[in-house]
């Protein structure tokens, strides 16, 4: 797991300043987006913090459901995201979360098998709605195939653990 998180840490750190994403992109999302659609779907996909979790992956593994998020929750939220120590423990559950969807007998989620530890790295990239299945073909389909794709971020992970 810990190996996992820091994967994912080198992975998102970086990028679109913390605070743009935070207030900028998000109130862009819920006033263009939120209400042409009628939901929220769009400002829940933002990312924020500093390993960089979408609104609707924390909402979630807080144990609320984001479709029901108010603009204000959502800003309040993302907020809260731009403290580190929220952002890494909600990251880190948000990761033990992932890791039980596809191993709900696992034992311990520090140790994790390679193809464990892609497949989760690949749920927090991609979602939980592809197929278990096709996301392990995907770790040994040929490079340059679209299958492939699913598990890149997974394997990327993975490749990082010798520099972690």
């Amino acid at each position: 797991m810990k190996l996992y998180l820091t994967g994912v840490a080198v992975a998102e750190a970086g990028g679109t300043p913390d605070r743009i994403k935070a207030y900028g992109v998000l109130q862009i999302r819920q006033l263009f987006n939120d209400n042409f659609n009628g939901n929220n779907k769009k400002s829940n996909a933002t990312s924020v913090g500093v390993l960089a979790i979408q609104l609707r992956a924390a909402a979630e593994t807080l144990g609320i459901e984001p479709s029901t998020l108010t603009t204000t929750q959502q800003l309040q939220l993302a907020n809260c995201l731009l403290t580190d120590d929220f952002n890494i423990s909600i990251v880190a559950k948000h990761l033990k979360d992932l890791i039980l969807f596809d191993n709900p007998n696992i034992k311990d989620t520090n140790i994790l098998t390679d193809e464990q530890l892609i497949l989760a790295g690949s749920r927090y990239n991609r979602g939980i709605e592809r197929d278990k299945n096709d996301i392990i073909k995907s770790i040994s389909a040929p490079i340059g195939t679209p299958e492939r794709e699913y598990s890149s971020y997974g394997r990327r992970i993975l490749e990082k653990n010798p520099y972690i």
